[in-house]
Order: C-alpha cells, then structure tokens, then sequence
C-alpha cells in the first residue's frame, strides 16, 4: 500500500474479496483476504476487520483469536471484543475474562458504546466500510459484530458481568459522536 502503484491492484484484490462474500461464498473471500494480508501486512485496508466478519460466518474461531491476537490493538481497540467472543464460544472462559479485566480506555469505549446504545442494529449501512474512514468507530462494532455476541447464548451477560465494575464515563473525543 505504501506503494502507490500497489493500490489500484490492492483495491481490486480487496473488492473480489467483498463480492465473494456478498455473493455468498465466504470460504473463497476468506482465502482472498489472507492473501490480501499477506500482500499489504500493514492493512490500511483494514482487511482484518472484515476477516474476521467473515471468519465469524464460517464459525472459525480459533482463526479469529489468531488474527485478534496478531493485530494492532491499539489501531482498532474493537477487536479484542472479537477475541473475547471467540474465546467464549470455544468455552476458554478464564482467557476471555482475562481479556476483559485488561480492557483499556479505548477498549472501555467500545463497551460504553454497547451500553449507551442497549440493543444492536442490523442494519447493513456501514457493512465492510474501512474503518479508518468511520466517525463513531466504537458504535460500528456492535452494529457490524453485535449479532455474533446477540446468537452466542449468554455471552453478553458474561461480557456485562465481567467488566469491571469501577467503570468511569469516559468522555468523548472529537469526531465520535454520533
């Protein structure tokens, strides 16, 4: 991507990638968007976060923890809640509550998203929008990953009775607000 002339055949990488998945071949999209990765490991593209959509739709958790785990919290402070969920659904729930007792700020902002919005949205407006382009990024992880948490039976009660009670509000920068 750093590359200028990569771009354009990184872009139509990244959109066969989408078409597969929209035309309901996920298996196909997720092998594109490995390669994407391996191509642009940077990811300004931000293919690990549909990665990982579509690794939730095959059900292919212990792939989600890999990515989550070999990704940039700090870039996008959402997918440590991908990690969690896997965990929980594979049943390793002292790693998931690991996760959450270290959740940081921006981590915090995720979850005060899920709290001050209380239910999950479906719709599809910002679906595999790059989420370097979001303005409220924290809301378009619950409505783009909400209904894996909603289908996964308890594990917004786990979440909810794991996070640490002594939360503060945390106050909002610039350019997230809804």
């Amino acid at each position: 991507w750093k590359y200028g002339s990569n771009r354009d055949f990184l872009t139509f990488v990244y959109n066969l990638g989408v078409r597969n998945l929209n035309a309901g071949n996920p298996t196909k999209a997720r092998e594109i968007f490995k390669l994407l990765l391996k191509l642009n490991p940077s990811d300004e593209q931000d293919v690990s976060e549909i990665l990982v959509d579509t690794l939730f739709e095959l059900k292919d958790y212990d792939s989600i923890i890999e990515v989550a785990e070999n990704y940039d919290k700090d870039r996008n402070p959402s997918m440590i809640f991908n990690e969690i969920l896997s965990l929980y659904i594979i049943g390793k729930l002292d790693k998931a509550t690991a996760l959450i007792s270290n959740l940081n700020s921006e981590n915090m902002r995720v979850y005060l998203q899920l709290e001050k919005e209380n239910s999950f949205f479906q719709d599809e407006a910002h679906k595999y929008v790059p989420f370097n382009s979001l303005q409220n990024k924290f809301l378009y992880y619950w409505e783009n990953f909400g209904e894996y948490w909603s289908s996964a039976e308890g594990a917004l009660e786990f979440l909810k009775s794991n996070v640490p009670t002594d939360i503060f509000e945390i106050p909002e920068k610039d350019g997230d607000s809804d």
